[in-house]
């Protein structure tokens, strides 16, 4: 059975009030990036950094450049400049951190909720078929049931499915609800994604591993995107200064009863802005009481570089209804954060 974590978080919100960061009180592991060897030297308070190269990634800490002026990483990611192995089945690296080990008991029904700010460097391509990223990962794979939840970044119409302009939901068998945008026409945009829109956008979406079990991504843009700059989903406000704040939900359960949520841009706990229910897979729990990979394992077989400035990542078992900040002052801290 799935635990009502939603309308316990809303439970607790209309007993303490809208505005409140009562939502907030609990984390199982929360980085604000603001101390850069805060647990040990260049790793901020997580327990590894991947090691960097000017083949595959570099950060660097910046002290005002994160969201509000605070302190954040930096990251670039390298493509190859062509030749024998720039593919993206052979040019294929670990990026980021590692969390130490969350804690905790899970079990069946449980929901996990990952948050992270994120702002994408001016000069970044996304070019189909030729770079993605598991941007996020939690759990074991090899488990049964398959216990590994991945927030993969994809380019539009990639076939790893559910990404953006996806073409073959007929071979799920599942059809998005008629609110979820899919198609460039969706988002407004002038023509087709890819290199009519200068490869300029990519998506974020969770699944079970990596397989069909998946939730329609959210759009994210470039900061210098001239206006009008798309929303993430029809559920959803446009970046402010590039900014997306974007919080996911993974709802663990037997096959036909794990769900995945995302909001982007969008504090509307019950308006989602895109969730996928009831999903074929099934979703475990092995292994939800350890690390998290954040920045992930990626594939390019393009030439040039990405890059974008990530901020205060958290993961916990409870929506945050204050995540999206609009214009309006930084959220409370959590506490209770390992």
């Amino acid at each position: 059975m799935k635990r009502n974590l939603l309308g316990a978080s809303l439970g607790m919100a209309m007993l303490f009030g809208a505005g409140t960061a009562a939502a907030q009180t609990t984390s199982w592991f929360r980085a604000d990036f603001n101390n850069l060897n805060e647990r040990a030297p260049n790793m901020y308070n997580f327990a590894n950094r991947y090691a960097q190269s000017a083949t595959t990634w570099q950060t660097t800490h910046t002290t005002n450049q994160g969201w509000n002026g605070t302190g954040a990483p930096h990251v670039q990611v390298f493509g190859c400049s062509g030749g024998a192995g720039c593919n993206t089945s052979e040019h294929q690296f670990n990026i980021g951190w590692s969390t130490p080990a969350v804690g905790g008991t899970r079990a069946m029904g449980d929901s996990a909720f990952v948050r992270f700010r994120l702002k994408v460097d001016a000069d970044s391509t996304w070019v189909q078929d030729q770079v993605g990223a598991k941007f996020i990962l939690f759990g074991s794979t090899g488990a049964t049931p398959n216990s590994r939840w991945i927030i993969h970044l994809m380019p539009p119409k990639d076939n790893q499915g559910c990404t953006l302009g996806f073409e073959s939901y007929s071979y799920f068998p599942y059809t998005p609800p008629s609110w979820t945008w899919v198609t460039y026409r969706d988002f407004g945009l002038p023509s087709d994604f890819g290199p009519s829109t200068g490869n300029r956008y990519f998506g974020f979406q969770s699944a079970v591993n990596i397989g069909w079990s998946c939730v329609p991504s959210v759009l994210i843009a470039p900061v210098n995107h001239a206006a009008p700059i798309p929303k993430p989903q029809s559920r959803g406000n446009a970046p402010v200064n590039g900014w997306y704040h974007l919080q996911f939900q993974a709802t663990s359960g037997a096959a036909g009863t794990a769900d995945f949520r995302i909001w982007a841009n969008n504090n509307n706990q019950t308006q989602p802005s895109t969730e996928r229910l009831n999903m074929p897979d099934a979703l475990g729990v092995t292994n939800w009481n350890g690390g998290v990979e954040v920045g992930g394992y990626w594939g390019s077989g393009v030439a040039g570089r990405m890059g974008f400035i990530i901020d205060d990542f958290e993961i916990g078992p409870t929506f945050d209804p204050n995540w999206y900040p609009a214009s309006g002052p930084r959220p409370s801290p959590v506490t209770d954060v390992r």
